[in-house]
């Protein structure tokens, strides 16, 4: 049995690598899709995902984080607390 993917995998599912270490650097989203040539689609599932979850009413900690980091301009340190405690 494999072990469970740890967070960061799973993040880099939605946001590609080179993209994410942008972000941790403190530039803004906006910026890191204007430079960037690839397409992120993870960038736009974060979103829509995030609006179903909160449609439902569901809990979805790692989501909240990536999309805090993605588009409240958390840096990944402080959307930490949002993973861990669930809090919004």
């Amino acid at each position: 049995m494999a072990a469970p993917p740890t967070v960061f995998a799973q993040i880099l599912r939605l946001v590609p690598r080179t993209e994410f270490e942008k972000l941790a650097r403190g530039q803004s989203l906006a910026h890191i899709l204007r430079e960037s040539v690839e397409v992120s689609e993870g960038v736009q599932t974060t979103k829509v995902a995030h609006a179903l979850g909160r449609k439902l009413r569901l809990r979805l900690p790692l989501l909240n984080a990536i999309y805090s980091i993605l588009f409240e301009g958390r840096s990944p340190r402080e959307a930490l607390p949002v993973f861990l405690t669930g809090a919004e």
